[in-house]
């Protein structure tokens, strides 16, 4: 009948370190997360407002393109080599 008692200490003893070391499962997320996780918030934020810009500026562009050094093209083209 003293082993009863003494087989569930033993039983206790042995698995508390067990439960102990599981903790919880779920842990809070420390600052350093959450610094990243707002950090790739604003990063899509940016990105989303850029692309915003860039279809309103796209839509406005001319569609002939411009050659800016066509003022300093000889238009005939000498066939002269130097």
């Amino acid at each position: 009948m003293k082993t009863l008692p003494a087989t569930a200490v033993a039983l206790v003893v042995l698995a508390s370190p067990t439960y102990a070391q599981m903790g919880n499962q779920e842990q809070p997320k420390d600052l350093l997360q959450l610094k990243y996780e707002q950090e790739e918030r604003a990063r899509k934020e940016i990105d989303k407002e850029y692309d915003a810009a860039m279809k309103r500026t796209g839509a406005a562009a001319p569609a002939a393109k411009r050659d800016p050094w066509g003022n300093v093209r000889s238009v005939g083209g000498s066939s002269a080599k130097r």
